[in-house]
């Protein structure tokens, strides 16, 4: 599109019939307490009309609005008729840019800097109203691009942008379809690429009323835009922001949708899709289902690195008995997935908007979250909170870990803000789980332990209790169930950074085999209970009959969690033991061990074996098995000492290992042993050439182990013959100095006097 599209509007319109008179009338009305002045210009007024869309037209008039007061104009729209098509061009400023320069005159209106301004041209063949109705197949110019650094908007004359807005067979608009024309910005991430299009209409869609009958998308006032309720002005003058507002035509975020917004519009990325389902019955646009994806290929040069892998997630939120808020919600994401390619034809978009769903649920995912929020979340986008799809994943992907820091080093926050780091949260009253490793597929079961709805395969989750507590998870047989909950002390801050390691936890319920365990500090309570029925795998809602079912089982009735009551649900013996504290808690060989201590200070173990059978016994106080190598590197100047732990049975206490060179402490470390976690040390240890050096390695201060580093270095000659060679050679390099001085000068004498 060529820059002679806005031309004719925006540097006289007497220059488009120079023979024409106009003449101008103003009109001024209060909208939400503020002065709203319509002045109307035009060749071809109608002397009956009595508003400013009836004495003026849509055919060759202007519009322009100013606030609370007529210099003030905020922006002007202007109508022509050219090659057998309409067009209305608006004008406008932003809220950091001065007003409009307007001059009207018999000959026609003029804008003095429209230059610096932004423009939307729209265009229609039909006229603006169709058979009463409003025409909604448009076709939309653009000029004014946002700086991605500074938010700013800035005019050219030239088309940025263009828009297609198609209607469907009862004229409301089903479809909208954006893409930019000229790139200003070629290497920086912003909106390239938009699309919008009503799959399924669950209730009627309703228009706001317009502020010009004639011209059925301007709207003027102060509402916020219920989209639920009714599409509102799609060109809104905010009288709250000093602006105009565009909006999408046909709807934003509401049930039956299909939206991408991409980066490039060659691979659609970012946003790809955004869809939203309602399965609930009853009339509304509020959704049930909404599924946020993203997809990157492996080159694609936006994103998040690194660029050589593919980038898929995928956000999958649902509601349940509140319609109003999110309750559930999973992130998703793999580089071994292929990206979503969507397709932007009708056809494709109806078909993927039927099929996504369950393509999801039914692939492997290399990292996955879930999140129960009790209480629900509000809003149109699902749960951003403590998510697999936050850009930290691509990190750990590059990295090669295999452990998720972003979710197992949990953050707190007392708050539902959305911050930068809102993916690595957990709101109060929410519960907290994820799986990271090799791709699995995301599957919920309903736990007969816990009574909770959780993911399969999580290796750890959390719950921040609305009384101040939170919970942590854990599957200790590695089963893909839960089997262990520890209560914690929750912190005093609104937002704390917690490590899983470092948690304060006072009170723990596991359940192994058919034994039930809750141990506290002062206590070991255990029941033998009759086999506990299995786990309830639920099914992930996808469509009504899913969720519908989904919502039979579901886990919203309880929105605190108490151990003892928990505890108190199993039926069974009971058997009581008295400790003062727990040192280790693991399994190993199918067995599941309890390392405590007695009220008499003993160490002792409860195991329970893998017929459920528990035993009790002393814990030997034998170290480990401790062993080193070592080596001289000449490189670094230094011993390297490999140390090596190895526990020599399942029954050690931790304990403290120390290690020293000549009475000096080079290394001090608590080490848990067990059986199936032995522990490797590297030291250096600076060399010494005048003498050797005595290591040793302590357990529990006891002396379990020493050896000699010999002394390493070049042997130098002694100090005491060092200054006698070196004045040597200092008397003799001054006497042949002074030599050579004396025959210099003799020389020097001869030759002049002739001696």
């Amino acid at each position: 599109m060529k820059r002679t599209l806005f031309s004719l509007l925006f540097l006289a319109i007497a220059s488009t019939s120079a023979a024409a008179t106009y003449e101008s009338r103003t009109w001024q009305e209060s909208i939400a307490g503020h002065k709203v002045f319509t002045t109307v210009v035009t060749p071809s007024p109608d002397p009956k009309g009595q508003m400013p869309w009836t004495w003026g037209n849509t055919s060759d008039s202007w519009y322009i609005f100013a606030l609370n007061d007529l210099r003030n104009v905020r922006f002007a729209l202007s109508f022509e008729q050219l090659d057998g098509k309409q067009r209305a061009t608006i004008v406008y400023t932003r809220p950091e840019q001065p007003a409009l320069g307007v001059v009207v005159k018999k000959s026609g209106v003029a804008l003095l800097n429209s230059a610096l301004f932004p423009r939307y041209l729209m265009e229609v063949t039909k006229g603006w109203i169709v058979d009463g109705r409003p025409n909604y197949n448009l076709k939309i110019y653009t000029d004014g691009v946002k700086d991605p650094d500074r938010g700013r908007i800035y005019a050219d004359g030239q088309v940025d942008t263009v828009r297609t807005v198609t209607a469907d067979v009862d004229g409301l608009p089903f479809r909208e379809e954006g893409f930019v024309v000229q790139d200003m910005y070629p290497n920086r991430g912003f909106p390239r690429y938009l699309l919008a299009q009503r799959v399924e209409t669950p209730k009627p869609l309703e228009l706001s009323a317009p502020f010009m009958p004639t011209f059925p998308y301007l709207g003027i006032g102060s509402r916020s835009p219920d989209w639920y309720q009714a599409n509102p002005n799609p060109i809104y003058f905010s009288l709250l922001s000093n602006t105009l507002e565009f909006r999408p035509y046909v709807g934003f975020h509401t049930a039956g949708m299909y939206q991408i917004n991409s980066v490039s519009s060659k691979t659609k990325n970012f946003e790809n899709p955004f869809v939203l389902y309602r399965f609930r019955p009853g009339a509304s646009r509020s959704a049930d289902l909404v599924i946020r994806g993203s997809n990157f290929k492996a080159g694609d040069r936006f994103g998040v690195a690194p660029y050589y892998l593919n980038r898929t997630t995928f956000r999958y939120s649902w509601k349940t008995a509140d319609e109003g808020k999110w309750s559930y919600s999973l992130g998703l994401s793999s580089s071994l997935e292929r990206p979503f390619e969507p397709g932007t034809d009708q056809d494709t978009i109806a078909k993927n908007y039927k099929s996504l769903p369950s393509r999801i649920v039914r692939a492997k995912w290399q990292a996955i979250s879930f999140v129960h929020s009790l209480d629900g979340i509000a809003g149109s986008e699902g749960i951003y909170h403590f998510s697999a799809q936050d850009d930290a994943v691509w990190e750990m992907a590059k990295s090669g870990s295999t452990e998720p820091f972003f979710l197992s080093k949990l953050i707190l926050t007392n708050d539902l803000i959305l911050r930068g780091n809102t993916a690595k949260t957990l709101p109060l009253g929410s519960r907290g789980e994820y799986y990271f490793g090799l791709p699995k597929l995301p599957e919920l079961y309903k736990s007969s332990f816990t009574g909770l709805i959780h993911l399969k395969n999580a290796q750890r989750g959390y719950w921040y209790d609305k009384q101040g507590e939170y919970f942590l998870f854990e599957d200790l047989d590695k089963d893909g169930q839960f089997d262990s909950i520890q209560r914690c002390r929750a912190p005093l801050f609104s937002e704390v950074q917690l490590e899983v390691d470092k948690f304060d936890c006072k009170e723990q319920l596991l359940h192994y085999r058919n034994k039930v365990f809750l141990i506290s500090n002062n206590r070991i309570i255990f029941k033998t209970t009759p086999p506990m029925r299995a786990s309830t795998t639920i099914a992930i809602p996808k469509d009504r009959s899913s969720w519908n079912a989904f919502l039979s089982v579901g886990d919203q009735s309880r929105t605190t969690f108490n151990l003892s009551e928990l505890w108190g649900r199993f039926n069974g013996t009971t058997k009581s033991v008295g400790i003062s504290g727990i040192d280790n808690l693991y399994t190993s060989n199918d067995n599941l061990y309890v390392l405590y201590r007695s009220r008499t200070g003993d160490s002792r173990v409860a195991i329970v074996n893998k017929h459920g059978d528990v035993t009790f016994s002393n814990i030997k106080r034998n170290p480990p098995t401790i062993s080193y190598d070592r080596s001289y590197s000449e490189k670094l100047g230094s011993y390297v000492i490999v140390i090596s732990v190895e526990a020599t049975n399942a029954l050690h206490e931790p304990g403290t290992m120390h290690i020293e060179a000549d009475e000096r402490l080079i290394f001090n470390t608590e080490i848990k042993t067990s059986s199936s976690k032995n522990s490797s040390f590297q030291l250096l240890v600076p060399s010494q050439s005048r003498k050797s050096q005595t290591v040793r390695i302590f357990w529990n201060d006891d002396l379990i182990s020493s050896f000699i580093l010999p002394k390493v270095g070049p042997q130098r000659t002694a100090s005491i013959n060092m200054p006698d060679r070196s004045l040597y050679y200092v008397w003799l390099g001054t006497i042949f100095s002074i030599v050579t001085s004396i025959i210099v000068a003799i020389s020097i004498i001869w030759r002049r006097y002739g001696l």
